[in-house]
C-alpha cells in the first residue's frame, strides 16, 4: 500500500490498569485524506485450531468449526479523531493492555512470517510493520507483567 502513509511504534502505560502495551502512531505524509484507517494484530496459526466450543450453544447441534487465524484491532487514543486522516495528520493507536500477555505468547510461539500489524486504508490493507521487526521489539521492549 503505498499512500503516504508512515508509522512509528513504542510502548505505553495505560493509566487506568497501569500494564504496558504497545502505540503506533500512523502519520499521513500523502497529499490526500485516507479513510476508514484500521490497525491490527494479524496472526495465522501454525495449523487450525479447533474452536468448536467457542461456538456451541445449548440445544444447538455440535459442530466443528477450525479457525486458521484471528486478529486484534488496536484502538484509536482518546483524544485522537477517528475521522479521515488528513495529508500532514499523526494519530496514535494503542494495542488493547489486557491482551498484551497473549501478544507476547504468541510472538514466543510463532514464526515472524506468521504474524504482522496491518493497516487498512481507502478500502486496501497492507502491513505496517512485518513480523520479524514487531516481533523483536515485543520481545525486547515489551515487559513482562
Amino acid at each position: 500500500m503505498n499512500l503516504g502513509i508512515r508509522v512509528q511504534y513504542g510502548i505505553y502505560r495505560d493509566s487506568r490498569t497501569d500494564k504496558q502495551s504497545v502505540r503506533v502512531d500512523v502519520f499521513n505524509g500523502g497529499n490526500a485524506a485516507a479513510f476508514d484507517v484500521k490497525l491490527e494484530f494479524v496472526y495465522e496459526y501454525e495449523k487450525p485450531q479447533d474452536v468448536s466450543l467457542e461456538f456451541a450453544r445449548p440445544g444447538m447441534k455440535a459442530v466443528h468449526i477450525e479457525q486458521s487465524g484471528r486478529s486484534v484491532a488496536f484502538v484509536v487514543a482518546r483524544g485522537c479523531s477517528n475521522g479521515p486522516l488528513e495529508p500532514g495528520e499523526r494519530r496514535r493507536y494503542l494495542y488493547p493492555p489486557f491482551v498484551t500477555a497473549e501478544l507476547r505468547s504468541l510472538v514466543q510461539s510463532l514464526s515472524p512470517e506468521r504474524y504482522r500489524v496491518a493497516i487498512t486504508a481507502n478500502g486496501r490493507t497492507g502491513v505496517a510493520i512485518p513480523g520479524d521487526v514487531f516481533g523483536e521489539f515485543v520481545q525486547n521492549r515489551l515487559a513482562d507483567e
